[in-house]
């Protein structure tokens, strides 16, 4: 995953693992271009320490891998695919890159 990450990802999902892929960003100091919350409000918004940005605003970062954090992921992963974003190349899931470094360990926390 780090090759595909060396200009950075934009967090998608600013919610509680949202929060948990931040610190553990920060700390691989891997550049977290942005982060899209839909459901965020306005206040808590202003509390992250990066560029909070809608879905239509996507598009200004074509090339920007994608980073989903949501536990349900699912549908919005389908969504991205339909929009030409390919799994394990700009688009990716938190849950599994936890899998792919930590195997089942995170399922008995």
């Amino acid at each position: 995953y780090m090759g595909l990450l060396d200009n950075g990802a934009i967090l998608y999902g600013l919610g509680s693992q949202g929060f948990e892929l931040y610190q553990m960003m920060q700390f691989w100091k891997i550049d977290i271009i942005a982060g899209v919350d839909n459901y965020m409000p306005e206040y808590r918004k202003r509390l992250w320490p990066i560029k909070i940005i809608s879905n239509m605003e996507l598009r200004h970062y074509p090339q920007t891998p994608i980073i989903i954090t949501m536990k349900d992921f699912k549908e919005t992963e389908c969504a991205f695919i339909s929009k030409g974003y390919r799994k394990n190349r700009n688009l990716f899931v938190f849950e599994e890159i936890l899998h792919a470094v930590f195997g089942k360990v995170r399922e008995n926390i």
